[in-house]
């Protein structure tokens, strides 16, 4: 049944791509975006129609697909794609994770990992990446629709979770990853221009209140920094600035932009807004570090720390981490990928967030979204799940690599 299936599915693909090929139909990476970036929403829709297979393998299937019709439909463009020294990076990043796989001491639960990070990010952003190379096609609408319709569908179908403590979430699904995504989407929705502003309200406080419904703590301070980045990046990019004058502007946006957070935030917690919520424990020192989700991270970020010291060359192995603690991951990536990579895969992966930023240079909103997504990896998630920042590191390695439309630059370059 399943080989009968297989050859199905693999004639079907076969037949798509030839009328594609056919009607020379070309592909705007914003709806690949759009489906990547929000899928959850689509996965959750798919189990309630069917539960035949994993939802995940949709994201197998359409990254594998779009590679391959950009591939059949020209080659030679693919061919030189395949040269670009960013995604050779990302190709020994990837060979080395698979290689630790060897002296992990928990290897089940390293090629469960493993299995994510290529579904949920590696395949999806060399797909965007070659099919852009291919078509020189994007948009920021595609992205706004997918995440409309997903912070719409989290707030209306959404359900208080006994499972996380009474965070409204999906069947399934974890509210921290729901919140990270609607507060990428809130950030997308203020930064991109051509949106009316009476509508880009709406958008804006729409994602703010799944973001809120979520309850992560981590995502609004992700949130937070990346703008106060973008904002920075503007300033810079508008004025050239001098380094002293740079610093004077940062410390005067800093105070600024805390001062005004403050007042915010006593005022919401004033009237009542984050009371009995997660968000409460961030006014008050008391509770802070009497917390049990803050105190538990802290003693998973010493555990990191210790078991690095103890294999600093090559690490434990990708999900070694979880021999020492029962929630797997130390909901750090930068001390993930530490402990279990070791200096070595710090060197790698570090090397790809710098390569990353200096790509996204010329497209600000893809550099503060990178920025929201690395932060955000710092509070929660792990090399599997923390996918967002990949996605944005592939967006900004495929943008800066090839040739731009004036469109697209100009399109850019109002924000």
């Amino acid at each position: 049944m399943l080989f009968f299936a297989s050859i199905v599915i693999l004639l079907l693909t076969a037949f798509i791509i030839y009328i594609l090929i056919l009607n020379r139909i070309k592909i705007d990476i914003g709806w690949l975006i759009g489906f990547y970036l929000f899928f959850d929403i689509y996965g959750y829709l798919f189990l309630q129609i069917t539960n035949l297979f994993s939802p995940l393998l949709l994201i197998v299937y359409l990254s594998v697909a779009s590679i391959l019709y950009s591939l059949i439909s020209d080659y030679q463009v693919f061919l030189r794609g395949i040269k670009n020294w960013s995604i050779i990076l990302w190709l020994i990043f990837v060979l080395y994770i698979i290689v630790s796989v060897l002296w992990t001491k928990n290897p089940s639960y390293a090629v469960f990992k493993l299995q994510i990070f290529f579904i949920r990010a590696f395949l999806p952003g060399l797909s965007i990446y070659f099919v852009y190379n291919r078509f020189h096609l994007f948009s920021w609408r595609p992205v706004l629709l997918s995440g409309l319709f997903y912070t719409f569908l989290f707030i209306v179908l959404g359900k208080a979770s006994t499972a996380y403590q009474g965070r409204i979430t999906l069947a399934g699904a974890n509210p921290i990853w729901l919140g990270r995504v609607s507060l990428l989407f809130v950030t997308i929705a203020m930064l991109v221009p051509g949106t009316k502003k009476v509508y880009k309200y709406i958008i804006v406080t729409i994602g703010l209140i799944a973001g809120y419904f979520a309850q992560s703590k981590g995502p609004f301070m992700g949130l937070l920094i990346a703008l106060l980045v973008y904002r920075l990046l503007i300033q810079n990019k508008k004025n050239n600035i001098d380094t002293q004058k740079k610093i004077k502007y940062i410390l005067k946006l800093l105070i600024v932009s805390i001062i005004g957070f403050i007042a915010i935030a006593v005022f919401l917690n004033y009237i009542g807004l984050f009371e009995g919520t997660r968000f409460e424990v961030l006014f008050s020192f008391k509770q802070m570090f009497s917390n049990i989700s803050f105190l538990d991270r802290i003693l998973r970020y010493i555990k990191a720390i210790r078991l690095f010291g103890s294999n600093p060359v090559t690490g434990v192995g990708v999900g070694g981490f979880s021999v020492l603690d029962e929630r797997d991951y130390p909901h750090n990536l930068l001390l993930e990928i530490g402990c279990e990579l070791g200096s070595l895969g710090l060197i790698l992966w570090i090397a790809i967030i710098l390569q990353t930023y200096r790509k996204s240079n010329n497209f600000i909103i893809i550099s503060t979204l990178f920025t929201q997504s690395l932060v955000y990896s710092l509070f929660s998630g792990d090399l599997g799940y923390n996918y967002e920042y990949a996605l944005f590191s592939f967006i900004a390695i495929t943008l800066h690599n090839n040739l731009v439309k004036k469109k697209f630059l100009n399109y850019e370059k109002k924000a």
